[in-house]
């Protein structure tokens, strides 16, 4: 389960049932919302942007906030992703993984994720992030190294 908080008001606001998948390593929010907006039910509250999910099995999961929906499904690594994030214009998540990689996966069209750039390190990644605002990576491995990554 993905549960969402008010953490202004300290209150719980809903949840994402991700039960179909394998248990959830790390997730990253964003603001940004390239597919479609649509309007929530009547009782939820509506939250805008998207989150990612990295998965034990190797997948990802991308959430639709708004909806509460998942909205992608790709199993992109043959270890478990334990770190994930999305770029500063939220088009753009990089997901690292214990098969040595970090891929970098284009989200415009959620329908047909392209993995747009794979990058790897001499043993398991276990984290990744991606620069505030520019177009930079950060990772850092069970290798005993941090790099700092630019994809372009």
């Amino acid at each position: 389960m993905i549960k969402i908080w008010d953490v202004r008001c300290k209150k719980y606001v809903d949840e994402m049932d991700g039960h179909q998948f394998s248990e959830m390593n790390d997730l990253c929010l964003s603001s940004h919302q390239h597919f479609g907006f649509e309007q929530p039910s009547h009782d939820m509250l509506p939250i805008s942007g998207s989150c990612s999910v990295g998965h034990y099995d190797g997948s990802l999961t991308i959430w639709n906030l708004n909806m509460r929906q998942c909205l992608a499904h790709d199993k992109l690594h043959s270890g478990e992703v334990r770190g994930v994030s999305y770029s500063a214009d939220g088009r753009y998540v990089a997901s690292a993984s214990f098969d040595k990689n970090i891929i970098i996966t284009d989200t415009l069209n959620v329908e047909d994720i392209q993995v747009v750039k794979t990058l790897e390190h001499d043993d398991k990644v276990v984290s990744v992030k991606w620069h505030p605002y520019l177009p930079l990576l950060l990772s850092t491995s069970a290798d005993k190294s941090a790099k700092i990554w630019s994809p372009n």
